[in-house]
């Protein structure tokens, strides 16, 4: 009889251990998709350089997809005013494409963001799709707004007394002999004049998936793209990272952080890229005298969501770059 009694004793403890076991777990979820969605987070990274003799800063904010960040967006606002940025860029999706509510919270925020520096747009393809579809022409709503839209434009400006080449671009940005076969070579053809200057650049362009996984790092003599797009995997899992991209599909690897070339990576590319041309019957001289020099992708989490499942334990992203002179570049990223 006692045993029974110690029996049916453990198994209530047991049993009130896993319901306060479960409460917990059901909080801690809750907890972090609402953190997920509202919190914020800023991510610093540094890129040298012998292009510059000062330094430059720049906050990039991505993917934001109609979400707000307190009331008018005060918090995401201020947030980036405390960061204190020579400019600020948006490398698209501020808004989702099947919004039916009017774009006057976008317009607000972008007009508060010029309140504190320029502010430049790329074009995501939430944008392209509601101006297809809704016949919006978004890119004069942003600059309405005080930004600069770059869609397949560059600006050679001057920002604390440097000059850098600063553009923009939506699409894959295939290297050029791919982009020859998928017949894309109005990209190719406003990257060659991009990469055209002697000036430190800097590329606007949503999509990253061409940068990570076809090479396009290797191939365009870009000093420095900034890029969003991946949602850094939508749900991050620990140990693993993130579940899922677009374009990337399951488990993709890398959705998020800073990506830099290497000369070995770069000879290797070159060589893969002649060989397949050859057999394809391209021109390769594009790979002929060619020389090396560093490129950096940054990859931002980005803000928002507009996927039907939910971001989890991946908090929307401020991402904060310095540009600064290569003799500083021993500086490490937060």
């Amino acid at each position: 009889m006692r045993k029974l009694i110690q029996t049916k004793r453990k198994k209530r403890i047991w049993s009130t251990f896993k319901i306060i076991g479960c409460f917990l777990l059901l909080v801690v979820i809750i907890s972090d998709y609402v953190y997920s969605k509202k919190g914020l987070s800023t991510s610093y990274y540094n890129v040298s350089t012998d292009k510059l003799d000062s330094a430059i800063r720049i906050v990039q904010l991505t993917d934001i997809h109609s979400s707000s960040f307190g009331e008018y967006n005060i918090r995401l606002i201020n947030n980036v005013k405390n960061e204190h940025p020579d400019l600020i860029v948006i490398t698209g999706d501020l808004i989702n494409s099947h919004t039916d509510s009017d774009l006057s919270m976008t317009y607000d925020l972008i007009r508060e963001l010029t309140k504190i520096t320029s502010v430049y747009i790329s074009l995501g393809n939430q944008e392209k799709e509601l101006e297809s579809t809704k016949n919006i022409n978004l890119a004069e709503i942003y600059q309405k707004a005080g930004a600069v839209v770059l869609d397949n434009e560059f600006r050679d400006i001057e920002v604390n007394n440097q000059h850098i080449r600063l553009g923009g671009i939506y699409g894959y940005c295939l290297p050029v002999v791919y982009a020859m076969e998928t017949h894309r070579e109005d990209e190719s053809e406003f990257l060659m004049d991009f990469q055209n200057t002697n000036n430190y650049s800097i590329l606007l362009c949503h999509m990253p998936v061409s940068w990570i996984e076809s090479g396009s790092l290797y191939d365009w003599d870009v000093d420095c793209v900034l890029s969003g797009h991946a949602h850094g995997g939508q749900i991050r899992l620990p140990f693993i990272g993130g579940l899922w991209a677009p374009d990337q599909g399951w488990f993709p690897g890398r959705v998020a952080g800073k990506y830099t070339s290497n000369e070995r990576e770069w000879t290797e590319h070159n060589t893969k890229m002649v060989k397949w041309a050859t057999e394809q019957g391209f021109d390769y001289s594009y790979y002929v005298n060619r020389e090396y020099s560093e490129s950096t992708l940054i990859l931002s989490r980005g803000l928002g969501n507009t996927e039907m499942v939910p971001r989890f334990n991946n908090t929307p992203e401020i991402v904060v770059v310095d540009f600064i002179p290569e003799e500083d570049g021993d500086a490490k990223d937060k």
